[in-house]
């Protein structure tokens, strides 16, 4: 469960043990944090504004989309459930 509260106080990225949640405006995307290239944890780089691999320096924007490096692939979008409290991720 992640609660509303954390994804406020984390500026609408908040970066879990297996997944990212992005809030847009009243829309959330939840991303698997592992790489497609290799299974790397992703990071967030403030400078870029994206989600970088620190392992082979892939790049994301903040929509899963694939921009560079060696993962050619998008980030694996994760099913979640809306409850009055905040998300539940389904992590596989």
């Amino acid at each position: 469960m992640v609660l509303f509260e954390e994804i406020e106080k984390a500026k609408d990225i908040l970066f879990k043990e297996n997944f990212i949640v992005i809030k847009t405006g009243t829309n959330f995307k939840v991303f698997s944090r592992k790489c497609p290239h290799l299974g790397c944890l992703l990071s967030y780089s403030l400078e870029e504004g994206l989600i970088v691999c620190p392992c082979h320096q892939s790049k994301f924007n903040l929509y899963g989309k694939f921009l560079s490096g060696p993962a050619k692939k998008d980030l694996t979008t994760l099913n979640y459930r809306l409850t009055y409290q905040g998300l539940e991720v389904e992590v596989f």
